[in-house]
């Protein structure tokens, strides 16, 4: 059962079967290999979730967290990937995973040797951090998880898909109308973030992390651009380079630019 097609997938959907499986889960968890779980988990990569009602996705929710915790890499790496189409689908269901302590588990995995289980829990966080219970589990202790995502976002040598899932979480934080997360990548993680950008050999971190520095310009205002040619004499002629590019990462550079310009103009 665990090789479903998408056809098998659809037809049960379609049939109503799923309930089932959830109900067999909770027996199957104590089990070496829950196979209704795996199914479940796999159901929902490769089936749109939005196919299933709001309640149906919530008991689905619970399983897979459940399912987060079996000693397992491949299984973990199943229900993150599930958990991440399933935390697409409306805010009821991200606030709904956030309420079930979601991101413990998903921190939890990202600890984890296995490259696939650590890409995947944090893809998984990535769908959530706009939400304000995400925002504030991030600003906890002074916003020290934001460092540790801005290492993540910078080692690509580990794995370039979680760097750049990392990156584009730290940009989605810093761009909300919470100023919390660009306050506290300010300071001193502003040069470890522009080196992050002259280092990458990868034009969609770099892109993320150019965004972040933007709003956290933008958010922190004279105290943050400041930082930015003090801290290196490369950085903004570079982004000059870049923002003639006919690009997304070349439109990000510009936009720093007048951000910063700005900013400096307006204490002068």
């Amino acid at each position: 059962m665990c090789n479903l097609s998408f056809n098998i997938a659809y037809a049960l959907i379609r049939l109503d079967l799923i309930d089932g499986l959830c109900s067999n889960l909770i027996a199957q968890l104590t089990t070496p290999l829950p196979h209704s779980a795996r199914a479940l988990a796999l159901i929902l990569i490769t089936v749109n979730p939005a196919m299933l009602s709001s309640a149906r996705v919530f008991n689905c929710v619970d399983m897979l967290l459940a399912l987060c915790d079996v000693p397992d890499n491949m299984l973990q790496f199943e229900a993150c990937m599930a958990l991440t189409n399933v935390g697409s689908l409306s805010e009821s269901t991200k606030n709904y995973m956030l309420s079930r302590k979601c991101l413990q588990r998903f921190e939890l995995l990202q600890c984890s040797a296995h490259h696939l289980v650590k890409r995947a829990s944090t893809e998984a966080i990535t769908n959530l951090v706009t939400q304000p219970d995400a925002i504030a589990h991030f600003m906890k202790k002074g916003g020290e998880r934001l460092r540790l995502w801005l290492s993540l976002a910078r080692d690509e040598e580990e794995d370039l898909e979680t760097a750049r899932a990392a990156a584009g979480a730290l940009a989605m934080l810093c761009s909300n109308d919470d100023d919390g997360p660009a306050r506290g990548l300010s300071g001193s993680s502003i040069p470890d973030i522009m080196n992050g950008v002259l280092e990458s050999s990868s034009r969609d971190v770099q892109l993320r992390l150019v965004v972040c520095l933007t709003y956290i310009v933008a958010h922190c205002g004279i105290e943050a651009a400041k930082i930015i040619p003090a801290s290196s004499e490369i950085f903004l002629p570079a982004m000059q380079a870049v923002s003639e590019e006919d690009s997304a990462l070349g439109k990000a550079a510009v936009d720093l630019l007048e951000v910063v310009k700005g900013v400096l103009d307006e204490r002068d």
